[in-house]
């Protein structure tokens, strides 16, 4: 119900294009083995990270050992864009897939 609600909304939009509005990663400030990543970005109506479908534009992982890749797939009105976000101990970053 929610993806026909968010679909209704881009619908009479003129500029459909998914667009990274931002990205960001802090600690948790809950525990040290953690990390919150928030994103978002417009007309986006849902999102799929490592294969799991959320509407969430804000995520909990474990602080990696060393580097870790995660793929965020973001759906949009009749288009998808793929992301691979890269986590390593100390950072996060994103970066735009072209050509999927």
């Amino acid at each position: 119900m929610q993806i026909i609600k968010r679909a209704f909304e881009i619908l009479p939009k003129k500029k459909k294009k998914i667009k990274l509005l931002y990205f960001n990663h802090v600690p948790d400030a809950d525990s040290n083995d953690t990390i919150i990543i928030r994103y978002r970005f417009t007309n986006a109506i849902y999102y799929t990270l490592d294969g799991k479908d959320t509407f969430e534009t804000r995520h909990v992982i474990m602080r990696p050992d060393s580097e870790r890749k995660l793929l965020l797939t973001v759906h949009g009105f009749m288009r998808k864009s793929k992301y691979a976000i890269t986590a390593m101990p100390n950072d996060v970053y994103i970066t735009k897939l072209i050509g999927d």
